[in-house]
């Protein structure tokens, strides 16, 4: 190809290539993990487009085998002394002399109807939701947890398992102690950092997790893929996979949902506004607004619960999207029950003005 050396030439280029194909909804561009036999085990997104930057894309997409600097050097010259910082000019550039990953989605529908089909895609996915692109439970993730391999994540790098032992004393020396062994990095290795949040342990929240704003995770706090607060939250405790905690919800130490990864669980859990899940509790069940859940309760599927307001016995279905309920163990009685709550959840202000 020739190489590009105006803006109007640029222009014409990809204007060229939009006159024979079909935009895209979304593109991304990722530096390529290897193992030591070269195969991808991993990808670091360095930017996701939505419906925007189609000129790049179509540079992309017509040099598919091309090295990132030598698509910068041949296609993006106009832009490099124009003072402004092109996202995708210097994720090219930061890649350099590999061949980046580059993954394009037709539609909207390619990411929520269709499985994913390989670790590219599968990381892709799990961008979009921790960049707060889609919340979770949008997107189709079938399959995606057997796609991924289990690696030894350091600060810079991935490794199989077989590559790290083979010389775990030298990565020792070069990038410190690993950050986690397992399919999923934590979220802040995948993503930049994200505003009006605090996370005061980041290993401790995983690549896929959603933090909308004005979310505070605590040290022992922890925040699964495909999971996460749609609002303001305080997060003390566990939000398990597929679990979304919506605004003004605050998740006490220790305290946990039931996720849908193990035990055959297919029940995905949710809360509205403004709930209290207090420190060690335990919920297995869908709560609406403003419901309380004392200190060591725990309410699930089936949990017998005596309802104080109309004097009959339940399970713990039967309160599902239920509002303003105090769930208590009354020691007294012997029993778990249910009561209408005295005092609405307020969170501190000043803990999540971020």
């Amino acid at each position: 190809m020739e190489k590009i050396i105006t803006i109007e030439d640029f222009n014409n280029t990809t204007n060229a290539f939009w006159a024979k194909n079909e935009k895209p909804y979304a593109f991304g561009i990722g530096l390529h993990i290897y193992d030591s036999e070269f195969n991808i085990i991993a990808v670091k997104w360095l930017t996701i487009n939505i419906e925007n930057n189609h000129g790049t894309a179509a540079i992309l997409m017509n040099n598919p085998k091309m090295t990132a600097s030598t698509i910068v050097e041949m296609c993006f010259e106009p832009f490099l002394a124009d003072g402004k910082h092109h996202e995708n000019i210097a994720a090219l550039q930061f890649i350099g002399d590999d061949i980046p990953a580059f993954k394009v989605y037709q539609t909207k529908e390619d990411l929520t109807q269709t499985e994913p089909s390989d670790i590219c895609d599968v990381h892709f996915r799990h961008a979009l939701i921790s960049r707060r692109h889609f919340q979770p439970n949008t997107l189709n993730l079938n399959g995606h947890f057997g796609i991924l391999p289990n690696l030894v994540w350091t600060a810079k790098h991935a490794y199989t398992l077989d590559d790290y032992n083979k010389s775990w004393y030298i990565i020792h020396e070069d990038e410190g102690m690993p950050i986690c062994h397992d399919k999923f990095p934590p979220m802040y290795w995948s993503n930049p950092a994200l505003s009006g949040v605090r996370v005061a342990n980041t290993s401790m929240v995983r690549n896929g997790a959603h933090l909308a704003e004005e979310t505070t995770v605590m040290h022992y706090g922890f925040i699964n893929f495909n999971a996460g607060t749609l609002g303001k939250a305080m997060v003390e405790g566990r939000i398990a996979g597929g679990v979304t905690i919506d605004h003004g919800t605050d998740v006490g130490a220790g305290a946990g949902f039931l996720g849908t990864m193990s035990g055959g669980n297919d029940r995905v859990l949710s809360t509205g506004k403004s709930n209290l899940v207090g420190a060690m509790a335990e919920v297995g069940i869908i709560l609406g607004d403003g419901n309380q859940v004392a200190a060591g309760v725990t309410i699930l599927a089936n949990t017998k619960v005596y309802d104080v307001r109309d004097e009959t016995w339940k399970v713990g279905t039967d309160f599902d999207k239920c509002n303003n309920t105090l769930f208590l163990s009354n020691t007294k009685e012997g029993r778990m029950e249910a009561r209408d709550v005295k005092k609405p959840v307020e969170l501190n202000d000043e803990l999540h003005d971020n």
